[in-house]
């Protein structure tokens, strides 16, 4: 079976983690900058480690386990150890329904019962939350992540580093520009051009100052 390394033991390493076996995948351990290595929990050294257990063959794949309140270091750290050519895995769990015509990118995180149509394009190191419905024709850039329940029509581009909240809602040909949040429920009816949080039914953009 296939090694896969960790970045972060938080949360969402956990996560990658625990569905890891369905997706193929034995887990090596995890690399982290803020917790003890410690054989017990599976922490093997910092991530600047990363390199050379690949290098010395311990694991054959790495994750991102950094979620998305970090989306900067999430990222960047993506970026560099692509630049270290060592290679990301891609796991969907088998419980998904992704269409021959859909497209998966390196990192990308498929939790289960997801639903990819026809042409749709995920990109690098995105995560799709439990239950997502992606519908044709439907592109999802590189480093953002969908909460549980979201669901996109079709003929919509995601930005890059969105968050689109739990349960969202998108209608066909929109647009929404990098670095979006949804709020739990919102539902995107027009474009969205201006990064920052949005609300409500219609989405609204909240005033992040007061």
């Amino acid at each position: 079976m296939k090694k896969l390394a960790i970045i972060g033991a938080g949360d969402l390493g956990q996560l990658i983690a625990h569905h890891a076996a369905a997706c193929g995948y034995g887990v090596y351990g995890f690399y982290d900058d803020f917790n003890a290595v410690n054989s017990d929990n599976r922490v093997m050294g910092k991530t600047s480690d990363a390199k050379q257990g690949y290098d010395d063959g311990l694991f054959s794949h790495l994750m991102m386990g950094i979620g998305y309140k970090h989306f900067e270091v999430r990222k960047r750290m993506f970026q560099s150890f692509q630049a270290q050519e060592i290679p990301f895995a891609v796991l969907v769990h088998p419980s998904c329904m992704v269409e021959e015509t859909a497209t998966v990118g390196e990192g990308s995180f498929l939790l289960p019962g997801c639903t990819l149509d026809h042409n749709v394009v995920v990109g690098d190191n995105v995560l799709l939350n439990t239950g997502c419905v992606v519908s044709h024709d439907t592109a999802i850039s590189s480093h953002s992540f969908l909460g549980p329940g979201v669901v996109l029509a079709g003929f919509i581009k995601i930005g890059q580093c969105c968050m689109i909240g739990v349960n969202s809602t998108v209608i066909d040909n929109v647009s929404i520009t990098d670095e979006v949040r949804t709020g739990g429920g919102t539902v995107v009816t027009k474009s969205l051009t201006e990064s920052g949080l949005y609300v409500g039914a219609p989405a609204r953009k909240l005033d992040e100052r007061s």
